[in-house]
């Protein structure tokens, strides 16, 4: 089941949602930044909740 966009930090796109709980730093053009960029390294698809703690560690 997909969270809903953290209220106010949000560009409208789902994928680029940010995450509950994310650092205040973290921005919707962060995340969909970082898995516009990730992503076709992965076959899975990635999330926000990836992205956020690609930036917080080398996760990815």
């Amino acid at each position: 089941m997909r969270q809903k966009p953290h209220s106010g930090r949000s560009n409208g796109k789902a994928d680029a949602a940010v995450p509950p709980g994310a650092p205040s730093w973290v921005t919707a053009e962060l995340i969909a930044d970082t898995l516009r960029v990730w992503q076709r390294y992965y076959d899975r698809r990635l999330t926000p909740d990836d992205a956020v703690g690609s930036k917080n560690s080398a996760e990815l």
